[in-house]
């Protein structure tokens, strides 16, 4: 058996004194996996040693540059500590430092940035909130401004850049000028009531739109993460309203016009995309009505299901 050599013909245990007179007293031990890193890693006066790690079954082998020569040394890992396998880096031929390593191995600190495009994805979803009408249709038809809305939309999505959607609903605004009349059972015989009016408010939607990717915010399960995005649809809405008696045959009904509209749409969401086949989110949006249609704005809240 020979001798380990080093620095200018040294033997090993020379070449660490050496190191260690060098180094400054107070340099403390550093540990990786269990492994005293010291050992090798010493710090002189001009230069901040070099030092990489090579796994070796069961030993580990620490290079060092120590004033332009080089030793070798092999240490074995903390008995209480199993050696861990290298990154990949290491294998291939890459020399990063020790604290390149230690920080790596601490782990990733979780998601940050965009997550991947979906380039198709459908979702359904329902719709509550609330809509104030325009003060003229409201005066005109003796209606109240505010109503409770509630809405089921369908929609599309593609590459998370594009929306097309659609959504159907109703109004609920206070009834100002309801009315009575007498009625009397159609296929039977039976006394005359009286029956009051109500007056139903629906809607329906189109809209194209343009979103923001998803912004992860936190960690999900396979490829998912909960995770924001923006959004903003450009359509059109129409409307349909009436005053009648509800399940009778003659009896005397009210029209009333609510202009349909243009509308502007934007909102938020927050929840799971669509990466592991559904997902799931909620989104709050304002609709503002451009031009004279029969309601002004609207402020949504909602709950979708993604698929695909």
């Amino acid at each position: 058996m020979q001798a380990v050599r080093g620095v200018n013909g040294q033997s090993f245990s020379e070449v660490l004194a050496s190191a260690r007179q060098r180094a400054p007293p107070s340099r403390p031990a550093r540990a990786y996996g269990g492994l005293s890193a010291t050992v090798c890693c010493a710090v002189n006066r001009r230069q901040r040693a070099r030092c990489s790690s090579i796994p070796r079954k069961a030993t580990w082998i620490v290079a060092c540059s120590l004033y332009g020569g080089t030793a070798t040394a092999a240490v074995k890992p903390a008995a209480e500590e199993p050696a861990a396998e290298e990154p990949d880096a290491l294998e291939s031929g890459a020399r990063p430092s020790v604290d390149g390593v230690l920080a790596g191995a601490a782990g990733s600190s979780g998601p940050s940035g965009f997550a991947r495009l979906d380039g198709f994805y459908g979702w359904v979803g329902i719709h509550s909130g609330i809509a104030w009408l325009g003060r003229s249709a409201a005066r005109q038809y003796r209606i109240g401004r505010s109503a409770p809305t509630f809405y089921v939309s369908l929609g599309m999505g593609f590459f998370d850049l594009v929306t097309l959607s659609t959504s159907l609903g109703a109004l609920f605004p206070k009834d100002h000028a309801s009315y009575e009349e007498d009625v009397v059972p159609l296929y039977r015989s039976g006394p005359v009531t009286s029956a009051k009016s109500s007056l139903e408010v629906t809607n329906y939607a189109m809209e194209i739109g343009l979103r923001t990717p998803s912004f992860c915010i936190q960690q999900g399960t396979g490829n998912n993460c909960v995770a924001l995005h923006a959004f903003v649809n450009y359509g059109r809405a129409w409307f349909s309203a009436e005053r009648s008696i509800e399940s009778c045959t003659d009896c005397s009904t009210q029209s009333i016009d609510l202009p349909a509209g243009s509308l502007l749409e934007p909102g938020l969401a927050f929840g799971i995309p669509s990466r592991e086949k559904v997902g799931l989110d909620v989104r709050t949006s304002y609709r503002y009505f451009l031009g004279n249609a029969g309601p002004a704005s609207e402020l949504r809240l909602g709950l979708a299901i993604l698929f695909l």
